[in-house]
């Protein structure tokens, strides 16, 4: 009994945190028919990013860490910004003719990683806060359109490379071509009963030519 309101109290808590932290808005262009997978439309996008080194669970952590100090008054005026969902973490290729935009890395054996927190709505480039430290950097997302599966439980390297395969085998049978590699999405606080988490694997699908969007910039921080 006590077990029970315990796990209660957990799941309340976390459905709480979730419900008042903001995401980022889209719309629903198709759905799958087992309704796991949909195809999105996002508008513009602020994040805040850094560039970490290790497995992914230490590349989480140690982005995580930098990012979060940038929101919370980390910055050239000490201005506090609100968090927001997801966190997102890219596998970083290297910049060579051999990284396709249909690369597909290992999740295990990837050692660099872009971590990114998407920034709240009211601020543009101009208006964010300059970071202190030059490992993050802040870019503009210009809008796009992804293939994303939604999914629940632990986050655990054999489990987000099935995700990514059963999107990338869906896409592949409808005949969607991708624009990057997949991102993995993370909604929840670490403390969120697994059956209560929200996770998404993410890839960007490549537009028409007559869509395609210019290259977004970027603007580090300043020591």
């Amino acid at each position: 009994m006590r077990f029970s309101f315990l796990l209660f109290l957990v799941a309340t808590l976390a459905g709480c945190a979730m419900s008042e932290t903001p995401t980022p808005d889209y719309t629903v262009e198709r759905t799958a028919a087992d309704g796991a997978i949909e195809i999105r439309r996002y508008g513009d996008l602020l994040v805040a990013e850094v560039d970490a080194r290790g497995g992914r669970s230490q590349a989480a952590g140690d982005g995580f860490r930098a990012l979060a100090d940038y929101i919370f008054g980390g910055n050239q005026v000490s201005e506090k910004i609100a968090m927001t969902a997801p966190v997102l973490q890219t596998p970083s290729l290297p910049p060579s003719p051999a990284s396709a935009a249909t690369d597909v890395p290992d999740v295990a054996a990837t050692e660099r990683w872009r971590v990114q927190f998407v920034m709240p709505p009211g601020y543009d480039m101009a208006s964010l806060p300059k970071p202190r430290s030059r490992r993050v950097e802040l870019r503009r997302l210009q809008p796009r359109r992804v293939a994303v599966l939604r999914f629940s439980g632990f986050n655990w390297e054999s489990t987000l490379a099935e995700k990514r395969d059963r999107l990338m085998a869906w896409l592949k049978r409808e005949g969607l071509d991708t624009a990057g590699p997949p991102t993995f999405a993370f909604y929840n606080p670490p403390w969120t009963p697994p059956f209560l988490k929200r996770n998404e694997v993410m890839v960007e699908l490549a537009e028409r030519q007559n869509d395609a969007a210019p290259d977004s910039g970027r603007e580090p921080g300043t020591d």
